[in-house]
């Protein structure tokens, strides 16, 4: 037992009452301690992404998004970007502006695409999320599953369903 508190359901009412303060999300810790144990792996934080106590990273709230809190439906949109090298940049992965869209069909993170170097429209929908809950700062947390849309982000080492760190919009 580690001592952290146990995630509490969420009460009757909106999950999300208004835009989050920050996205804080891991990415996947296994795939940060392989990049950070190659000879020249580095994570490279750009405007909008920092770091927090864990490793894991804090994305800002963009002023872009969509949220309808009493419906509970929308796009919440964060940017900054994260950037994970090594072999002399064979291995080039970037997790940029990602965000959280939630509509009928459930509730999935995207990030822009990594195929483009530049700020583009085209996103790649990473993950469904599961397991959504509050915990007990009110924050809402949910469990990334990657999507086999979202495989080739990480090379193919990860099949679908493999669960990434789990992710906190952060709203008080």
């Amino acid at each position: 037992m580690t001592g952290t508190v146990p995630p509490v359901e969420a009460p009757a009412g909106p999950l999300i009452p208004a835009l989050p303060r920050e996205l804080l999300w891991g990415v996947k810790r296994s795939f940060r301690d392989y990049v950070l144990a190659l000879a020249d792996g580095a994570e490279q934080l750009l405007p909008g992404a920092g770091r927090i106590e864990g490793g894991a990273f804090a994305f800002d709230t963009d002023t872009g998004s969509e949220w309808d809190a009493a419906a509970q439906r929308g796009t919440l949109r964060f940017h900054g970007s994260v950037l994970f090298s090594g072999y002399r940049d064979m291995l080039y992965v970037r997790v940029r502006d990602p965000w959280i869209t939630i509509d009928a069909g459930g509730a999935v993170l995207s990030i822009m695409h990594p195929a483009f170097l530049e700020r583009t429209a085209e996103r790649l929908v990473l993950a469904e999320l599961a397991d959504i809950r509050l915990d007990p700062n009110r924050n809402w947390r949910a469990v990334p599953r990657l999507l086999a849309s979202g495989i080739h982000t990480f090379d193919e080492v990860y099949p679908p369903g493999t669960e990434l760190d789990p992710v906190t919009l952060v709203t008080g």
